[in-house]
């Protein structure tokens, strides 16, 4: 008893589902829910991609090390790079709601982090393509930026301590001084 205009169904351990095909480049999506979580799968070409939580929804993208190659550390140097990303509300021409959303402006962010942003070529919405912005890339970023910005801060901190000894050192010459001042007024 559907309720909707297109209802799939798949039976239990089978990863069947929904798939969405391009008989062109014989490339497919498949989408299903998870018997053991009931979360929704996806998968390319047979490969995880990853998954919707049927809880929170919220999505959680592949990051396997078995499926990665020619891994390296994120370049250092991003914080003067962070400094320049441009933080903006805006709300969407489409949406009638005028709904405020949070977010960065994508041709913006390509002159800055040029792998995060990706170009529709294809579609006509405007001459230059539609800009989209992986956000999920962007953590990485903004991470490798903390710890630049914690390392800035403790060695900051090794500076004040350092001077701040001197500032003791100082001020206890400061008062043996006054002490042999005094000792030399009073004779």
């Amino acid at each position: 008893n559907p309720q909707t205009e297109l209802h799939v169904e798949h039976a239990q351990f089978t990863p069947s589902g929904l798939t969405l095909e391009n008989t062109f480049t014989n490339n497919d999506w498949n989408f299903y829910v998870s018997q053991s979580t009931n979360s929704l799968r996806l998968f390319y070409n047979g490969l995880t991609r990853g998954e919707f939580d049927d809880v929170s929804g919220n999505y959680s993208a592949t990051s396997d090390e078995s499926l990665k190659q020619n891994i390296s550390n994120l370049e250092s140097g991003v914080l003067s790079k962070i400094m320049q990303m441009r933080p903006a509300t805006y709300q969407y021409k489409s949406d009638a709601d005028g709904k405020q959303y949070l977010g960065f402006i994508a041709q913006e962010l390509k002159e800055i982090f040029p792998s995060v942003v990706t170009v529709l070529e294809e579609d006509g919405a405007n001459e230059d393509g539609v800009h989209l912005v992986s956000y999920s890339e962007i953590i990485p970023v903004l991470t490798k930026g903390m710890q630049e910005q914690q390392e800035l801060i403790e060695t900051q901190q090794a500076q004040i301590s350092a001077l701040e000894s001197k500032v003791d050192e100082l001020e206890t010459l400061k008062a043996e001084i006054e002490k042999i001042k005094s000792a030399l007024d009073t004779k």
